[in-house]
């Protein structure tokens, strides 16, 4: 896509004739272009590729914490994942630390617990989420899955890490008796061919607000609820926290949607990255987010 600059522009003409914006579907692609000149910025850098870049004139890396994220969006209106114990077991059986070291790269992100708020948000519930395979293993034995447990997993190379992911994760399921099948789906039409599609899949999150976040992916009938989550009584603690003056009183209702959506919800979001981001030195006064 090639957009031009306006030369009437009231407040005077740009300093650039054009922009040209490219999609490069693949992160190892985009990577590459980096490297040979083709491309001046690149948003997410493996923190594995840092001494690529660091001290190396031709670039500038910066590291700053972001609330984006990879997570995993797991159907709560089909089997086996209509079931809350399966959720709840399928996430809580998973190392996040270890997850984040092996799939990302150490210092790639920072602990999350299955809800989107990232970490410098005031509304951030202040739980926590240790691995518990014990607990792991008697839920999914309670909900009938003792060592039987198997499903696909969809995940795409659109994602930086999501292969990786996926495998880090296959592997600590396979610690309490699940097996997880990967399929690896093309980047190009990954979001209308199995966003929103498939029973479990590997999505992407960009930086949001508290409020906006829990409302968007969780309110019942929204259209970016991927995990089709249908609590009328989440949308009525989120309906209670926007009506809500008092900013301890607010606070504890976007707690209490947090906490039931790390107890019960679809989603598996173990991280929000830190990050590394890389571009040309020519590039100058980009904000960090």
């Amino acid at each position: 896509t090639r957009v031009l600059g306006n030369p009437d522009y009231f407040l005077g003409p740009p300093g650039l004739d054009a922009i040209e914006v490219i999609s490069v579907a693949d992160a190892n692609a985009t990577m590459q272009a980096l490297l040979s000149g083709q491309l001046d910025f690149v948003q997410r850098v493996s923190p594995r590729l840092q001494p690529l870049f660091r001290g190396n004139s031709k670039y500038v890396l910066e590291q700053f914490p972001t609330g984006d994220m990879n997570a995993l969006a797991f159907r709560t209106d089909v089997p086996p994942f209509n079931d809350a114990r399966v959720r709840k077991a399928i996430r809580i059986a998973v190392d996040r630390e270890k997850l984040i070291n092996t799939a990302i790269g150490r210092g790639g992100g920072v602990v999350a617990c299955d809800q989107p708020v990232w970490p410098g948000d005031p509304y951030l519930w202040p739980g926590e989420c240790h691995q518990d395979k014990d607990l792991a293993r008697r839920l999914l034995k309670e909900a009938g899955y003792d060592n039987s447990l198997e499903f696909d997993l969809y995940t795409t190379a659109l994602f930086a890490v999501g292969i990786g992911f996926a495998e880090v994760y296959q592997q600590q399921l396979a610690e309490v008796g699940v097996k997880v099948n990967i399929v690896v789906a093309p980047a190009d039409g990954y979001y209308g061919d199995v966003w929103l599609n498939k029973a479990a899949s590997m999505t992407y999150w960009g930086h949001r607000p508290a409020d906006q976040f829990l409302n968007e992916l969780y309110r019942e009938g929204g259209s970016w609820n991927e995990t089709y989550w249908s609590r009328p009584d989440y949308d009525s603690i989120l309906d209670a926290a926007r009506a809500e003056l008092d900013f301890d009183k607010r606070k504890q209702l976007y707690w209490q949607a947090q906490e039931m959506l790390f107890e019960e919800g679809g989603s598996f979001m173990p991280f929000h990255f830190v990050n590394f981001r890389v571009t040309n030195a020519k590039v100058h006064n980009l904000d960090p987010i």
